[in-house]
């Protein structure tokens, strides 16, 4: 999987380079192939627990289906930057932006009231 979405970024960085709205409908639709069949062999090896009779409620899953059961689920979610090459391949710019605010409150317990936020906000920039 690592493998396939690392291509699909690449991928995706050769039609940025070329200056494309969107990728070829061909390539999107064969890596969303490639990414449906590894997650279809992953969970022919760790299929979900099933229900035992007479109970209720959730199963709880072993972690390696849940590995499998999260990204078919949001698929989607998953694949956006396919469908938009506006949307990053990941979220790391994101996390920086967020670091420093989170370490200033954890460091010194600011930033409980809109007021200190906004001061160190504007110290900030």
């Amino acid at each position: 999987m690592i493998t396939l979405l690392c291509h699909a970024d690449a991928v995706v960085g050769v039609a940025q380079a070329q200056d494309l709205e969107t990728l070829p409908a061909s390539n999107g639709e064969h890596l969303r192939i490639r990414y449906d069949t590894i997650l279809s062999k992953a969970e022919a090896g760790n299929p979900p627990r099933p229900r035992r009779p007479g109970t209720r409620g959730r199963v709880k899953q072993p972690p390696a289906y849940n590995l499998i059961w999260w990204p078919r689920e949001r698929r989607n979610e998953v694949l956006r930057f396919l469908a938009d090459l506006r949307v990053p391949f990941n979220n790391n710019q994101a996390e920086r932006d967020l670091r420093m605010p989170k370490l200033e409150q954890k460091a010194y317990g600011r930033l409980r009231s809109d007021t200190g936020a906004g001061d160190f906000a504007i110290i900030r920039s």
